[in-house]
């Protein structure tokens, strides 16, 4: 199975797709979950993965707590509150993340994630990018969770350990 997500993964970095953020932030702005979600976990991406700047930075006006993941030692992901996209440092990785200083919340006083991922299914599997980060953070959390689509499969190899996600953000449609 390994083998299987390995040889995905490499196929994806070959042919990388660019995807509107707009497009998908437009989706996720007036969205029930969205709307109703006082914490919300996304991520600021790198490429190729669809840019969510315009709703992050709309979170924040609303006045929710947004969290971006961090990658600590020993392969932990924190989520940690920014109050302002400024914040931001350059993180593990390469991927632009808050300070250390940045209070960290709790996984289960999340509400909603918006997860990035290589690649999804219709049926929720995602493929990441094989380093585990997202795997060990949603064995602590039981909220609903959005991938955020750069490409969709027929089929996702799925291990034990993968968790499905509750819905899947493409710039056309959500999949649930």
């Amino acid at each position: 199975m390994k083998d299987a997500k390995a040889l995905l993964r490499a196929q994806l970095r070959r042919e990388p797709r660019q995807v509107s953020g707009s497009a998908i932030c437009k989706l996720l702005q007036n969205h029930p979950w969205v709307l109703e979600a006082n914490t919300i976990l996304a991520y600021s991406a790198i490429p190729p993965e669809p840019d969510l700047t315009e709703l992050l930075e709309a979170l924040l006006h609303q006045g929710k707590t947004l969290l971006l993941p961090r990658c600590e030692a020993g392969g932990v992901m924190t989520a940690r509150v920014i109050e302002n996209l400024t914040q931001l440092e350059l993180g593990a990785y390469g991927i632009p993340a808050p300070p250390e200083t940045a209070r960290m919340v709790p996984p289960g006083e999340i509400d909603l994630i918006l997860a990035p991922g290589m690649a999804f299914d219709l049926h929720g599997g995602r493929l990441g990018h094989g380093m585990g980060y997202y795997d060990r953070f949603f064995t602590e959390f039981h909220g609903k969770v959005m991938g955020i689509c750069n490409a969709m499969l027929p089929e996702i190899p799925m291990e034990l350990h993968d968790r499905r996600m509750d819905a899947v953000v493409t710039e056309q449609k959500i999949y649930y």
